[in-house]
């Protein structure tokens, strides 16, 4: 990542900071409401007055009289069924927080008149969680995120063993107790009219039970903390014997913490199948299109492979071992499509890693690196002692302090040289921002050139210990890491790249320890100093454990969520809802001058073509439990008392099946995420996007709300990710998800002028750090979600708006007890749903890591370059820092 820099907060117009506004509430003292009593009560005498003597009224004055009774009547009753519906209100308001009326907006603005007033209990309740959001003694001019945010982080503060918590993190939190109700059994799993039905077939509620089953015994085996305590370190210690006596590189004659006399040969990681998996079509068309990536064409090397000796096969076998159970040793393997030959093509993809920290400028830190070592440290002393007493309980004899004491001392250094190798793979890694590049980082190479460039080892050997087929292809991010990492390979010694991988097994797999596990401390303390958390902070079991069966038994546990929580209705009206978007995108496009007609046409294909995913996948078939007891099949899941052990099955898993797939036709149907989480994702290799239910819920989205509601919160993120296929990376893919040059030169160096305003623009935002630091963002790395994040802002707004021209929109219906327009309504439900709270070291990791600007600058930097939201809540053009001038602001979609 780029280097973070001390640098104060700049907005916009930053000098008219002074300019005072009228207050939201009135001050105190003032005497111009006495002054109006008294006018009042005399105007009302002079009304009123006639009434005393009623023989003189005239036969039109008796008229009037009559009707401006029955006025009266009819104004007490709506004022009861408003204090009825304001009472409901009220009570929905928690403790700590006065019931009341907000003080009416001062900036009003002009928006769209109301046409009815929502009375459901939806509306009430949303109405609720609006009032216990926002701030109104807060002005929404000078900071919109503030101001519709700030009661909700009051009410809502970070739990002790986490980084974070917003609304995301609220949502997951109560997504998790629909699943704990199913696993625990005290979900009924009703199919009924309010959620998708998916049969009841005998048959397949017994496959159900099975699916269900195998869920809680995963669930079981983790939440079992005592047998994981009584098993101690030996589950982990178990899987180093096993890298130890088959996979060690290690010269026999060296003796080392975790050396072995035996040299078995590896046995094959994955047999081939019996059957071939089912084919598909390639993506038309089915070759490369025009203007397709031409730079790093891969070379028929007509040399033989490198020579191979009997380093580099141990080497290799390691290396297999460590990548088929998730250990992303020395660099990153993974199966994705070749998107400059055929998107859907099935080809291994090669790219920087293996590092401890969440990015190389970790490394750089001075403090962080101490603290690093000591946990290196700590981990290799703990692993010798294990394995000492271990030694010594088998051999049923008295400990050898001495041995131990030289075990110890090889550990410490042996530590030592791992921070120094992980210290120079760092160094070797491109940033961020180059990795983010798509045609910086698609670099097709035969599998003689990778062998070229990757001679420390046997190439071929490591493609069949991962899968049954060779490639013809590999995608290489960036040839200059991998070439590094064989010049690192080679000089470095086998006992230190050895010891390197244990550490690599010890933190990733740390966390199926027991709490009481000298093993599970490392993990525990990297994980905690990533959060900025307490050493004391007591663990979210129920969550972590949520967060390891969705990993390894996401889909399954995914059917049971969508059927007790989204609807048909749902489904359907969200999918209404992205269509509008993409019609609004669309006519919306001609208005863009910097487009040219040309590169206009190709983007409304593109437009035309993106694929729309909704709730939960087709493959797995969420609807058919036989469909996922088969997709499920090779994963054997134990109950109490072997979470270690499912938790390793699990990954091996997850690293077989993309590999079976080598050379063959990827599944259209997948997804790459699941059905119950807060998230969604655009990708551009199949031009789609994709919603799964557990981000389709209240605070983000509910099928009864008004539309201003639905398109602020959850349209906005719809229109983001449809935004995400025209941002920096996303636009240079075509319709079919190939790698393509699409623009004309002209409209590139447009679209690329006012990516570099934008990228200004966040350059001038920081977030506050302990001690009156702050950090300035990082823009080169955010970008793309920055572009996405005003894409999808504007698009919203303008397909809601396209949805009140006729009759099949949801219509303008008046939240109870808010006094605010539809307009500041729809942007109060865009800034609520980014509301979060977060520590000052989590905010420095995501800062240097996270593609994300972060949630304040995500609504404030949107909302500085929309007119709309200025004219929304008359804020000053100019004057006002919610608000940057015509020439200032930074637009794109």
């Amino acid at each position: 990542m780029a280097n973070n820099q001390d640098r104060s907060v700049r907005i916009a117009n930053e000098d008219d900071d002074a300019h005072e506004r009228t207050p939201l509430v009135a001050g105190e003292g003032a005497s111009a409401p006495q002054s109006r009593t008294r006018r009042f009560k005399n105007s009302i005498s002079s009304v009123f007055e006639p009434l005393a003597h009623p023989n003189e009224l005239r036969p039109l004055e008796k008229f009037l009289l009559i009707l401006a009774l029955l006025l009266l009547l009819l104004a007490a009753l709506f004022i009861g069924l408003f204090a009825g519906v304001k009472s409901r209100l009220d009570h929905s308001i928690p403790p700590g927080r006065a019931p009341g009326s907000p003080a009416p907006p001062s900036h009003p603005g002009e928006g769209t008149p109301w046409k009815t007033t929502c009375d459901t209990e939806t509306c009430v309740l949303a109405a609720a969680e609006i009032l216990k959001g926002v701030d109104t003694s807060l002005d929404p001019c000078d900071d919109f995120y503030e101001f519709t945010t700030a009661g909700w982080r009051k009410n809502h503060p970070i739990p002790s063993d986490a980084g974070l918590f917003g609304i995301g993190q609220w949502l997951t939190k109560e997504n998790t107790k629909v699943m704990v109700g199913l696993l625990e059994g005290s979900s009924s799993t009703a199919q009924n009219n309010n959620t998708i039905a998916f049969g009841s077939d005998s048959d397949d509620e017994n496959v159900d039970k099975e699916n269900l089953a195998k869920l809680r015994d995963f669930y079981d085996s983790c939440m079992d903390q005592d047998a994981q305590d009584k098993a101690g370190d030996e589950p982990i210690l178990k899987l180093v014997d096993e890298f130890r006596s088959r996979l060690t590189v290690r010269d026999p004659t060296k003796k080392d913490i975790v050396s072995s006399d035996e040299d078995e040969a590896p046995t094959p990681l994955f047999v081939a199948q019996s059957h071939e998996p089912v084919h598909f079509s390639p993506v038309p068309p089915n070759h490369p299109p025009p203007k397709a990536p031409q730079g790093h064409p891969p070379k028929e090397d007509p040399r033989p492979y490198p020579p191979q000796g009997k380093r580099q096969q141990k080497l290799t076998q390691a290396i297999v071992w460590a990548h088929s159970r998730g250990l992303g040793v020395f660099f990153g393997a993974r199966i994705d499509g070749d998107i400059g030959k055929d998107p859907q093509l099935a080809t291994p993809l090669i790219d920087p890693g293996g590092i401890g920290f969440p990015d190389k400028v970790y490394y750089e830190d001075k403090d962080e690196i101490e603290f690093y070592s000591s946990v290196i440290d700590q981990a290799f002393v703990s692993l010798a002692k294990a394995l000492h007493a271990r030694e010594t309980a088998k051999k049923k004899q008295g400990s050898s302090d001495k041995k131990l004491e030289e075990a110890i001392k090889l550990a410490r250094q042996l530590a030592k040289e791992v921070i120094k190798f992980e210290t120079e793979l760092a160094e070797a890694q491109p940033d961020g921002i180059e990795l983010s590049d798509p045609m910086g980082t698609y670099n097709p190479a035969s599998l003689a050139e990778f062998s070229y460039m990757l001679t420390s080892i046997d190439v071929p050997l490591y493609f069949t210990g991962l899968s049954v087929r060779q490639p013809d292809r590999i995608i290489v991010a960036n040839t200059k890491y991998v070439r590094r990492v064989d010049s690192l390979l080679s000089r470095t010694r086998d006992e230190v790249l050895e010891a390197y991988i244990v550490w690599t097994l010890l933190r990733t797999y740390g966390r199926g320890l027991g709490p009481k596990a000298s093993l599970r401390q490392p993990f525990n303390r990297l994980d905690k100093r990533a959060k900025g958390i307490e050493d004391d902070a007591k663990e979210n079991r129920v969550g972590f454990c949520l967060d390891e069966i969705n990993q390894a038994l996401g889909y399954s546990a995914g059917r049971y969520f969508v059927q007790e929580t989204f609807s048909a209705r749902a489904k359907a009206r969200a999918e209404e809802i992205i269509e509008a978007l993409r019609a609004s995108f669309l006519e919306r496009l001609p208005e863009l001058s910097w487009l040219d007609p040309k590169t206009r046409r190709r983007a409304e294909v593109k437009a035309r073509a993106v694929k729309v995913k909704v709730g939960y996948p087709e493959y797995p078939n969420t609807t058919d439990p036989n469909n996922i007891r088969a997709f499920y099949a090779d994963l054997k899941v134990q109950g109490k008392g072997h979470f270690f052990e499912n938790l390793v099955a699990s990954s091996i898993r997850l690293t077989q099946r993309p590999w079976r797939r080598l050379g063959l036709q990827m599944d259209p149907r997948r997804w790459d995420m699941f059905p119950s989480e807060v998230n969604a994702y655009y990708s551009p290799p199949e031009n789609e996007i994709v919603f799964p239910a557990g981000i389709l819920q209240p605070l983000y989205f509910h099928v009864d709300w008004p539309g201003y509601l639905q398109f602020g919160a959850f349209g906005t993120t719809a229109g983001h990710e449809l935004s995400h296929a025209f941002d920096p990376a996303g636009r240079e893919y075509d319709e079919n998800g190939y790698l393509r040059d699409w623009w004309t030169n002209d409209t590139a160096v447009e679209f690329n002028r006012r990516r570099d305003c934008i990228i200004a623009q966040y350059g001038n935002y920081s977030m506050p750090l302990e001690n009156g630091k702050t950090l300035p963002l990082n823009p080169g790395l955010t970008i793309g979600e920055d572009v996405a994040d005003g894409g999808g802002l504007s698009q919203s707004y303008y397909a809601w708006k396209s949805t009140l021209k006729d009759s099949s929109g949801i219509g303008l219906m008046k939240l109870p007890g808010l006094e605010y327009t539809p307009e500041q309504l729809f942007y109060i439900a865009y800034g609520l749903a980014w509301a979060r709270n977060i520590r000052p070291q989590e905010t420095i990791r995501r800062i240097r890591t996270d593609p994300h600007s972060p949630t304040k600058w995500r609504v404030n930097g949107a909302l500085q370059n929309s007119p709309e939201f200025a004219a929304a809540f008359n804020c000053k053009i100019g004057k006002d820092r919610m608000t940057r001038t015509k020439e200032e602001r930074c637009e794109i979609w």
